[in-house]
């Protein structure tokens, strides 16, 4: 059946997808195991944000769309694969961000990434959305625009799971949304043993150029911890 708006009537509470990320397919194993105790494998807060970045088709129309981002959170730590079954490692996985295109609520979202780096730790970190958007033409945003940059930033969580703290100075990440790559790593260099909280972006005058992000720093120890509040400045000189 369908409603009124013409989407598809589906019964309160039904499962219409699922997908489970690469980064937790090894640990899947821990659930038959008869002495299992708890094991984290997704359980970070998602957010849901649309942006300009896909092609220009019937589901994206002007490339317009809805992403989901969520991070494993204390999940998907780092694993050993051995991809071939030759008896050595290939590659090993970590803690990862998941970005889907949710876009058309009647399909099954399509992957856009799973983004994982060495130096991430823990997934714990809520990501923010930058965006510098500049018209060819003064504000006609419906035409080609000369500037069209979006990105996602998070920080590098915990490497630790016992108490919950890092062996590493704290990062900040920037993955580029339009050309699907991660663009920066940047070390936060007064916040060793450190790792970073949730971000949150703000465009301060209104003019589709995101000026700063605010996020907070933990450090030290869990029985002599630190923390601050950092914000990061964006120059509106710069091409991206």
């Amino acid at each position: 059946t369908t409603s009124e708006n013409g989407a598809t009537a589906h019964p309160l509470g039904s499962e219409l997808w699922a997908y489970i990320p690469r980064s937790a397919l090894p640990h899947l194993q821990w659930l038959k195991d008869t002495n299992y105790q708890h094991v984290y494998y997704v359980d970070g807060e998602p957010i849901v944000f649309d942006a300009a970045i896909f092609a220009n088709d019937a589901d994206h129309p002007h490339g317009w769309g809805t992403v989901l981002a969520i991070g494993m959170r204390l999940g998907g730590g780092a694993f050993d694969v051995d991809t071939d079954d030759d008896g050595s490692t290939d590659q090993t996985l970590y803690s990862s961000y998941i970005l889907l295109d949710i876009t058309n609520p009647e399909s099954p979202p399509s992957l856009i990434a799973e983004i994982s780096h060495i130096n991430m730790g823990y997934t714990t970190s809520i990501p923010a959305v930058i965006k510098k958007r500049t018209p060819s033409v003064a504000n006609d945003y419906s035409a080609t625009l000369s500037t069209n940059d979006w990105q996602l930033i998070f920080g590098s969580g915990p490497t630790s799971l016992t108490d919950i703290t890092s062996t590493q100075d704290a990062r900040i990440f920037q993955y580029d949304l339009v050309n699907k790559v991660m663009k920066a790593e940047t070390t936060i260099g007064v916040a060793s043993n450190a790792f970073v909280g949730d971000l949150a972006a703000k465009d301060w005058d209104s003019n589709y150029h995101d000026d700063i992000a605010y996020f907070g720093i933990v450090g030290g120890s869990s029985a002599s911890p630190t923390g601050g509040v950092m914000r990061m400045r964006f120059d509106p000189s710069a091409s991206s």
